[in-house]
């Protein structure tokens, strides 16, 4: 849907040549090296060329909520059921199958961030704006 203009978006941030394909599948921040700068900088392009109400929290959320003992036991080092169930229902964009190991590591969700989450992701937004 969105995918052509994210591609370009991402391209540019990242300062990738045009003729570069970008595998829409593949995580930005593991395999094309997005840094929390390039994320943030990219989450502010997102929000001005559709023109949507969406800041890097709400683009990835996952940070976040980990950050909250009712989601994330820093203790146990590991996703609580509450916090698994909601990890999944962020998750749900990407297209994957869903998490059942609550003692994922946070480098692995990464490979949940990809232009396909994006774009299922910001449509989500764009329609409930509407």
């Amino acid at each position: 849907m969105y995918i052509p203009e994210i591609k370009k978006l991402f391209k540019d941030v990242m300062y990738i040549n045009d003729s570069t394909d970008i595998d829409v599948e593949k995580s930005l921040f593991l395999d094309y090296g997005m840094t929390s700068i390039d994320f943030i900088d990219f989450s502010f392009e997102l929000k001005k060329k559709f023109n949507v109400d969406i800041d890097p929290n709400d683009l990835w959320p996952i940070n976040k909520m980990a950050t909250f003992e009712e989601n994330y036991s820093f203790q146990d080092k590991q996703w609580t059921p509450v916090g698994l169930v909601r990890l999944n229902e962020q998750l749900i964009y990407s297209g994957k199958d869903k998490i059942s190991n609550p003692e994922i590591e946070f480098k692995e969700l990464y490979n949940y961030f990809t232009l396909s989450y994006i774009n299922a992701k910001l449509a989500s937004f764009i329609h409930s704006e509407k």
